[in-house]
């Protein structure tokens, strides 16, 4: 069995708390639908064997309550997402997964993306991961894609991929723009985790 840290992206407190918008008259905030997809991936890993630990567990920045357990890797320590790549860092984690949900102008933009690490050798097991994960997503998110991003230097963009040593995916579960998509999240957050 694996020991797994799930990074729940963003939070309701702290500088980037991530998108949000009103569908049908109710507010949708991604820190809080990361949040309950994160809750529901850790109980459905949990009744087959696994660790799993959030880097939250409520609503709020991660940072403080983090900076107090973890030794500091990475500079700005005020910062929610550079507070869980040090703790998934400092940790013994088999696997890394970032939980997040997407925005786009393009209102048509929909569906799942998974982007992949590839640093630190990581790049073929993190693929593999990647993979299995769009085998269960596609089964309630019909559009997807699986890629990796380079920054300039040729490291991994996000930093929460960048940011840890671990094999690991940074999931956008659907696309809170998007109005298919925000029903399919409201109606299945237990079946997407």
């Amino acid at each position: 069995m694996s020991t797994i840290y799930i990074d729940v992206g963003h939070g309701k407190t702290g500088e980037d708390t991530g998108t949000s918008r009103t569908y049908n008259g109710v507010a949708v905030y991604e820190n809080e639908q990361n949040l309950l997809i994160a809750k529901a991936i850790k109980k459905f890993l949990e009744t087959k064997g696994h660790t799993v630990v959030l880097s939250r567990s409520t609503n709020a920045n991660c940072t403080k309550r983090l900076a107090k357990t973890a030794t500091t890797l990475w500079s700005q320590p005020d910062s929610n997402m550079i507070a869980s790549a040090n703790t998934c860092k400092a940790g013994k984690y088999d696997l890394a997964v970032s939980i997040h949900n997407n925005w786009s102008s393009n209102k048509k933009a929909r569906g799942y993306q998974i982007i992949y690490k590839t640093g630190d050798n990581k790049s073929e097991s993190s693929l593999a991961l990647a993979t299995s994960v769009a085998a269960e997503l596609k089964q309630v998110i019909p559009e997807h894609s699986i890629y990796t991003r380079l920054g300039s230097n040729g490291t991994d963009y996000y930093g929460a991929l960048r940011m840890h040593d671990k094999t690991g995916i940074l999931i956008e579960c659907a696309f809170i723009s998007n109005d298919e998509d925000v029903e399919l999240l409201l109606k299945n957050q237990a079946a997407i985790g």
